[in-house]
């Protein structure tokens, strides 16, 4: 499932996907017990909507990294090494 229709309210297709303001109110500890207690199938979903959102959050990160300059730097040293012959072809 999409991250984004989880996040828009579509989570009601999962057991484990109690209201969302719950959630937030659950500890860590509270959580990792919800999740073990999880059937094999709905851990398997559980799984794959994890992968999803957790990509979609550190896609974001570089994004915004990338927008506010924060990669520059890395970036300039990339083609300045490229251009002094530092770099070798893939």
């Amino acid at each position: 499932m999409p991250v984004s229709s989880v996040a828009n309210g579509d989570a009601k297709t999962f057991r484990w996907a109690e209201p969302l303001e719950r959630l937030s109110d659950m500890s860590l500890q509270e959580l990792e017990n919800t999740i073990a207690k999880l059937p094999p199938d709905e851990l398997a979903k559980f799984r794959e909507w994890f992968l999803d959102f957790d990509s979609a959050q550190f896609d974001k990160r570089i994004e915004t990294d990338a927008r506010d300059g924060r990669l520059d730097s890395l970036a300039d040293a990339a083609l300045r090494d490229h251009t002094t012959g530092k770099s070798t072809p893939l």
